[in-house]
């Protein structure tokens, strides 16, 4: 069995840096952390990306008189509201008794969220690495990793980022438990993996395989068996008022419909692609980083210098995240990938800058080189004691660069996340309320963005299918208190593979955004969806990529077709309404 002592993780003894220089380095890693993710919402008026799904139900929940409500209210399809509520609640708590609009709760909760898990993390970070300046190189790591901070800081993050907050806490404190074998770590793990079951239910895969894989790596002891079926019993009765609820009134349909929006490397053929292609694109897609990956290549000398010195842990965990998670898999694997990061600056970049200096001394103590020539033969220079700093000082400027790459807008933001990290356009939202206030409330919309056809930078900022950063069709049945036939958020909570038809059928429609009209008559017959008027965008203006055009085939046959009357002129969108 493998005891408390073994050596998975290098335990270094040596106080490499002072407790006061260690808390300053530390702050200053947590407060950049902070500055670049405030830095990505400030500057917005509106919920980056995607959110109105979570919008409409913290809205069902306060028309319920904060009863959980049976179905969702949103885009008028009786979605199941088996969704885990804690942040609903807490973004519907913070409306009422703040002078915060519920649109400024999910820009601003998210936020706050996602600022504590860089503090989270420097706990966990703390329990695993005793070395002082990896724990700092780490937590600088984490701050600045992309993948800790793109799709938390959404207005969808409301869930996502309270999910991993807690799901890190509960994970040092289940390292704690194991490591120390003392049961005054069981009531704070306990109450986290049941918060985390209550705010993400998409987490809960990557926590339960985690704390195994802590079990197996450090917990293999009586108290370790024992105080785990203590943990796994107090979640179950920490979350129960949720889960009993929705099994009690939709059954396990939903749960087991939610699945299909997740899912492991191994869980169906086209997963089994992803993950090779994955790998194969390894240094463009792990860290989301659009400049040169720094903090990557750091992680991988991180890697061969664990493996060399017998430290298995975090590889090993880093390859168990990579297998077990198809979805958020760049996001939850910036734990480990953060740490060896940390080690791969502070055991292989720091001694490799600062041996030039040592190597000088050795040649002077040598006195006599290779052929007979004296050291001080050799051309004069000087390194600086300083030069390690200097060194690690450009490498958080630079990657402090390359995550605010997002911030500047245009067709250069393709290179980074420009286009996830952005606020539904203002043009869009008045088009969409435009649609509220004078069409009939039976009207069935065809949203076309062409998120099913335009370029999608996958592996470099880690973009989803089209549909998942689709914010035009996300937020459109909010604002408009309309139904959207193709938008995909809710299915997943549908039985069967309403899921993936959803999402062949988005696709396939946001296909029309290049052709006539004709191709929207041929996808109403395959989908068997119909719909009274159709919503297109004249540009990409709710991308802030005036250069990049969409659909203009489409919004030209609109115009000549006689079938369909333009009811609606705006900058960012023209609509039609079908009149036969």
């Amino acid at each position: 069995m493998t005891t408390a002592a073994t050596p998975l993780v290098h335990r270094m003894s040596i106080a490499d840096v002072s407790p006061s220089r260690f808390r300053l380095a530390l702050a200053a890693a947590i407060g950049l952390g902070v500055l670049i993710r405030t830095l990505h919402v400030l500057p917005t008026d509106f919920p980056l990306n995607d959110g109105g799904m979570f919008y409409a139900m913290v809205r069902d929940i306060q028309n319920a008189g904060y009863r959980l409500p049976d179905f969702t209210s949103y885009n008028g399809l009786k979605i199941p509201f088996a969704y885990p509520p804690l942040a609903f609640y807490a973004a519907a708590a913070l409306d009422a008794v703040t002078p915060l609009s519920l649109f400024d709760v999910f820009r601003f909760l998210p936020l706050a969220a996602t600022c504590l898990t860089v503090y989270a993390f420097s706990l966990l970070a703390r329990a695993i690495l005793s070395s002082r300046s990896v724990v700092v190189a780490a937590v600088f790591a984490f701050s600045l990793l992309p993948t800790t901070f793109t799709w938390p800081i959404m207005g969808g993050g409301l869930t996502r980022s309270v999910g991993f907050l807690f799901a890190i806490l509960a994970l040092q404190q289940s390292y704690l438990l194991y490591t120390r074998r003392s049961w005054r770590y069981v009531p704070l793990a306990t109450l986290f993996c049941g918060l985390t079951v209550l705010s993400h239910l998409g987490t809960v895969p990557f926590l339960a395989f985690s704390i195994a894989f802590f079990f197996v790596a450090r917990g293999r002891h009586w108290h370790g068996l024992v105080s785990s079926i203590v943990v796994a019993l107090g979640t179950l009765a920490v979350s129960a008022p949720w889960w009993a609820t929705i099994l009690g009134r939709h059954g396990v349909d939903p749960f087991l419909a939610a699945k299909a929006s997740g899912g492991s490397a191994f869980s169906t053929y086209a997963s089994i692609r992803s993950f090779v292609v994955g790998l194969l694109n390894l240094m463009m897609g792990s860290t989301y980083e659009p400049m040169f990956p720094v903090l990557l290549t750091l992680t991988l000398v991180g890697v061969f210098i664990a493996l060399a010195g017998g430290r298995y842990l975090l590889p090993a965990w880093w390859a168990v995240i990579v297998l077990t998670e198809h979805r958020a898999g760049a996001q939850l694997s910036s734990l480990p990938i953060a740490m060896l990061a940390g080690i791969g600056a502070v055991e292989a970049l720091i001694p490799a800058v600062a041996r030039a200096r040592t190597n000088r001394g050795d040649m002077k103590a040598g006195a006599t080189l290779q052929g007979g020539r004296k050291w001080w033969l050799l051309p004069s220079y000087r390194v600086p004691g300083g030069l390690p700093v200097l060194v690690l000082a450009f490498l958080v400027a630079y990657a402090s660069l390359a995550a605010l790459a997002p911030l500047k807008k245009g067709p250069s933001a393709l290179v980074g996340a420009g286009r996830a990290l952005e606020s539904l356009a203002p043009e869009d939202r008045a088009a969409m309320r435009w649609v509220a206030r004078k069409t009939s409330p039976a009207s069935r919309f065809l949203v076309i963005t062409g998120s099913g056809w335009e370029p999608k930078i996958v592996w470099a900022w880690g973009a989803r299918s089209g549909w998942a950063d689709d914010r035009v069709s996300e937020w459109f049945p909010v604002l408009a208190e309309r139904t959207s036939v193709a938008t995909v958020q809710g299915s997943e909570w549908f039985p069967g593979d309403a899921f993936a038809k959803s999402i062949h059928s988005y696709e396939a429609v946001q296909r029309c955004a290049n052709w006539t009209s004709e191709c929207l008559d041929e996808w109403s017959a395959e989908a068997g969806r119909t719909f009274t008027h159709v919503y297109v965008p004249k540009s990409l203006v709710a991308h802030k990529d005036p250069d990049f055009q969409c659909c203009q085939t489409l919004w030209a046959s609109l115009e000549e077709d006689p079938r369909y009357q333009r009811v609606y002129d705006g900058p960012a969108a023209a609509i039609y309404a079908r009149v036969s």
